[in-house]
C-alpha cells in the first residue's frame, strides 16, 4: 500500500515538474477583453437607413446608367476600367447585366490587336478583370513581354502602371502557371525599387504601397471600399456621379450591416425558428453547450447566475499562440528568413488551389456565385487578420477596420 502511495506521489510530482516547465517556456497570448459590447451594438444607429437615400440611391444608379453606357464605350481600356473602378467602389451588384454584356464582347475579340498584345498595362488588366469574372483566358497573354530566357524584360519596369496592373493579375494564377510566377516576382521587384515612388504622383504611389501590402484579389472587397473611394477622390479621372453613389451606396450597407448586428447580438432562441434548417442545428448545439458549461460551474461552485454572463460576454484568453513562422522554425530548424519564405510560398499554392476551384465556376455554374464569393472571401478575411500578426487577438488592429465599416459613414 505505502509503495503505491509513494508511485503514486512520484507520479504526482512529475506532472507538476513537467506542467511548471511547461508553463515557464509558453508564451501567452495576453489577448485584451474584446471591445465589441453588447452596449456599442445597440448605440449603432445610421440615418441612412429610409426611403429617401433608397430613392436617391436609384436615381443615381440610373444616372450612371446613362452617362456611362457599356455598349457606346469603343475605348476597350477604358471600358475595363469603368468594370475595374465599378468593382473597386463595391457597386458591381447595380450593373451585372451591364457588366456580363460587355465582357461578353470584350472576351469574344481576338487577342491581336496590336494596341492590346504591345501594352503591358491594358493586357494585364484585361487578363484580369476576365479571369476575376470567370471568362478563360491563358497565361500566354503575356509570352510577347518576356525575353528569351522567359523572364520579364526589363524595358517594362519603368511602366509602373504596367507592373501594377501586372502585379494583380499575377495574384490570380493557377497550379502550374510559371509566367504568373516569373511575372509576380518581376513586378514585386520593380515596384519596391527605392527610386520608384520619388518619380511617381502621390496618388499612384499609395496604389502601389496598398498592392505591395497585400494584393486586391487577397482583400474582402467591401472592406477595401473606403480606401478605394479616398483614393479616387484624388483621381480625376473618375466620374463624380460614380464616386457620389458609391459614398451614398457605402453608408446605405453600412445601415444594413448595423441593424443586422443588433438583431444578431439579443441571442433570442424563438427566433431560430425562422432560420434554415442547417443554421438551426449550429445555433442549437452552441446554446447547448454553453448552458452545459454554466451547469457545469453552478453546480461546482454553487452560483446560479452564470448562463446570463456567458450569454453577453466574447472570454478573454490566455494561451499558446506561436506563428506557423516560428513553427515551421523549430520543427525544421530553420532560420527565420528561410522559415517566412517557405510559409508564403504556401500561403501563393493554397492560394493558387483557391483559384482554381473558385475562379472558373462562375461561368461554369452561375447559381453558385454566392456560395463561392462566401467561402473565398472567409480565406481573405484569415489572409487580412494574419497578414502582419495575430490580428485575432489584436484588439486594435482589427477595430481599426471593422470600426470603419462599421461605425464610420462616410461624408456625402
Amino acid at each position: 500500500m505505502d509503495l503505491k502511495v509513494d508511485k503514486q506521489q512520484i507520479l504526482e510530482c512529475r506532472m507538476k515538474s513537467q506542467a511548471s516547465s511547461l508553463i515557464h517556456e509558453r508564451r501567452s497570448a495576453n489577448y485584451k477583453p474584446n471591445i465589441w459590447k453588447y452596449g456599442f451594438l445597440e448605440s449603432l444607429n445610421s440615418k441612412y437607413d429610409g426611403d429617401d437615400y433608397t430613392r436617391q440611391s436609384e436615381k443615381l444608379i440610373e444616372d450612371v446608367r446613362n452617362h456611362m453606357m457599356f455598349v457606346e464605350t469603343e475605348d476597350l481600356i477604358a471600358q475595363l476600367e469603368l468594370i475595374d473602378s465599378i468593382g473597386k467602389l463595391g457597386l458591381t451588384n447595380h450593373f451585372e447585366k451591364e457588366i456580363k454584356e460587355a465582357l461578353d464582347t470584350i472576351a469574344s475579340i481576338e487577342n491581336n490587336n496590336p494596341y492590346m498584345t504591345e501594352n503591358l498595362y491594358a493586357t494585364a488588366l484585361h487578363f484580369k478583370i476576365l479571369r476575376q469574372q470567370g471568362y478563360k483566358v491563358s497565361q500566354d497573354v503575356f509570352g510577347g513581354f518576356l525575353d528569351e530566357k522567359g523572364m520579364l524584360e526589363k524595358s517594362h519596369f519603368s511602366d509602373v502602371k504596367g507592373m501594377l496592373e501586372l502585379l494583380e493579375a499575377s495574384n490570380l494564377a493557377l497550379d502550374g502557371e510559371n509566367i504568373l510566377d516569373e511575372a509576380k516576382a518581376s513586378s514585386t521587384v520593380a515596384l519596391r525599387d527605392s527610386n520608384i515612388c520619388n518619380i511617381l504622383d502621390n496618388n499612384l504611389a499609395r496604389h502601389v504601397v496598398h498592392a505591395l501590402e497585400l494584393s486586391s484579389h487577397r482583400r474582402v472587397g467591401w472592406f477595401n471600399v473606403k480606401w478605394h473611394i479616398h483614393a479616387y477622390e484624388k483621381d480625376n479621372h473618375v466620374k463624380t456621379i460614380l464616386l457620389e453613389l458609391a459614398k451614398l451606396n457605402f453608408n446605405m450597407v453600412q445601415a444594413t450591416l448595423q441593424k443586422d448586428l443588433k438583431e444578431a447580438s439579443t441571442w433570442d432562441v424563438g427566433e431560430t425558428e425562422q432560420l434554415p434548417g442547417c443554421m438551426k442545428i449550429c445555433f442549437q448545439v452552441l446554446y447547448n453547450t454553453t448552458c452545459e458549461i454554466a451547469h457545469e460551474i453552478e453546480e461546482e461552485n454553487g452560483w446560479n447566475l452564470v448562463l446570463p454572463h456567458l450569454s453577453k460576454v466574447a472570454e478573454q484568453e490566455r494561451g499558446d499562440a506561436p506563428s506557423a513562422i516560428l513553427c515551421y522554425m523549430r520543427e525544421m530548424n530553420a532560420s527565420e528568413p528561410t522559415s517566412e519564405a517557405k510559409i508564403r510560398g504556401m500561403i501563393d499554392n493554397a492560394w493558387k488551389k483557391i483559384n482554381g476551384n473558385c475562379l472558373r465556376t462562375p461561368q461554369q455554374v452561375p447559381f453558385l456565385s454566392p456560395f463561392i464569393n462566401i467561402a473565398t472571401n472567409i480565406a481573405r478575411l484569415a489572409h487580412i487578420l494574419y497578414q502582419d500578426g495575430d490580428g485575432f487577438g489584436d484588439q486594435e488592429k482589427g477595430s481599426r477596420l471593422i470600426h470603419s465599416l462599421l461605425a464610420e459613414p462616410l461624408l456625402l
